[in-house]
């Protein structure tokens, strides 16, 4: 887990803007919880919120510089490009697997944790679109494989009288 307020970078460039040098550099525009808990006042008086799903938007020109390449952060540029439900899985990946090697996991219970508030029917045909854009054709046909930045995914849909109910992702950190 990180303070997402307190992800510093690397300074890897001279050409870059003096803003970013700056203690008071803003990146995020704002961040916004998704939470169906209301806040609550611990006995040391420190504020709790447990989201389940943050939407961070990002400063336009510090998103332009992500996309440059020439910094180092927390990460890897291309994930910046993609779809919004894939980057949200990276960044859950991340959170989830710091402590493990493997695991395995059901799309419904990914969309549980990302996403509550898209539509089932909606949440697996976007995410699947997205990730197939990125994956190969595994040995069978309904049976596809991602390597999510590092992030090792086998996808199978889960078919039950000729429909798929579910999709069970494999995930090996390689």
């Amino acid at each position: 887990d990180f303070q997402l307020h307190e992800l510093t970078g690397r300074w890897l460039s001279e050409n870059m803007p003096e803003g970013f040098k700056s203690d008071r550099f803003r990146f995020l525009a704002r961040t916004i919880t998704a939470s169906e808990e209301a806040p609550t006042e611990g006995s040391d008086g420190e504020i709790r919120i447990k989201p389940n799903l943050y939407i961070l938007v990002w400063e336009p020109s510090f998103y332009e510089e992500l996309l440059t390449r020439d910094y180092f952060f927390l990460f890897p540029p291309e994930i910046l490009k993609q779809h919004t439900l894939v980057f949200q899985m990276y960044s859950y990946f991340r959170s989830r697997m710091a402590r493990r090697r493997s695991d395995c996991m059901l799309l419904s219970e990914l969309n549980q944790k990302l996403a509550r508030n898209i539509d089932w029917r909606r949440f697996p045909m976007d995410l699947i679109r997205e990730l197939r854009k990125l994956g190969e054709v595994g040995d069978q046909e309904d049976t596809f494989l991602v390597n999510l930045w590092g992030y090792h995914l086998t996808i199978s849909a889960l078919v039950e009288k000729g429909k798929t109910t579910d999709y069970q992702v494999d995930i090996k950190c390689m």
